[in-house]
């Protein structure tokens, strides 16, 4: 959907938003080299307005987000440039600002991995407001978002709504869930949820299953074609049951996230 199209939503920036931000610059100043304090000072302080602005409304939206992601750690926040925003069950979640005359804006290599998507606030020179425009769950190869190719934000909470329900199963005594948590347990579980649901998202569903396995086995992700070379060769019980496993996983997920709906 292009993003003309969809509902933007504004969130009121006042003395609670710009107090967290000073605070958050202030916290930090005696480990920026002085010759950056300004730029890297500029680059905190908006990157907290961004954060502030969606936690507002993920909490409003009645999510547990919470301000302890990576970038609450102070030597972190001042090497790096990231504005994460953890979400209780689900995972960190990306939020990059870019201003009104600005339609596009590239992703720093710092934050293009342990991430389950990017959200773009836009603020205007008053910095009164934040304004969300939508999000996205993939980067491209340039790292570079723009806005006609967002998500909205009613995207971003069915997304949302898909990993936190896989997270709940997977914690759970399932059989299933327990198989897999035993196959990956050297795995985050945000990078388990993100990968089932991209495959589920964006693989065809004659594929769906085989990449499943390919995770679970700790395999690179093969081609169709690659697959049926590897299998005309070699296959095994043990094959057998992995592929059993993911479409029975495969099965689960798309029972419940196609239920809710």
């Amino acid at each position: 959907m292009n993003n003309t199209e969809n509902r933007l939503l504004n969130v009121p920036l006042g003395n609670e938003a710009h107090n967290f931000a000073k605070q958050n610059v202030t916290g930090v100043m005696s480990l920026i080299p002085i010759n950056q304090k300004r730029e890297i000072g500029k680059q905190i302080y908006l990157n907290s307005l961004a954060i502030y602005t969606v936690n507002s409304y993920l909490q409003w939206l009645g999510y547990d987000s919470n301000l302890n992601g990576d970038f609450a750690n102070p030597l972190l926040r001042c090497r790096l440039n990231l504005a994460d925003l953890m979400i209780t069950g689900i995972g960190n979640l990306e939020c990059r600002y870019l201003w009104e005359n600005e339609t596009s804006l590239i992703i720093p290599n710092e934050v293009t991995e342990n991430r389950i998507g990017y959200i773009l606030v836009q603020f205007s020179e008053t910095l009164n407001q934040g304004k969300l425009l939508g999000f996205t769950a993939d980067l491209n190869d340039n790292q570079t978002i723009s806005i006609s190719e967002l998500k909205s934000l009613d995207d971003l909470i069915d997304y949302l709504d898909r990993l936190e329900t896989a997270n709940k199963f997977l914690t759970e005594n399932d059989e299933v869930a327990i198989k897999v948590r035993e196959k990956l347990q050297d795995t985050p579980l945000t990078d388990i949820i993100v990968k089932l649901e991209r495959i589920y998202r964006l693989i065809n569903e004659d594929e769906q299953a085989y990449l499943i396995k390919d995770m679970l086995t700790n395999t690179n992700l093969m081609t169709a074609r690659e697959r049926e070379r590897e299998t005309s060769i070699d296959i095994n019980e043990d094959d057998f049951e992995i592929l059993e496993l993911a479409e029975e996983l495969l099965d689960k997920l798309k029972e419940m996230w196609e239920n809710n709906n």
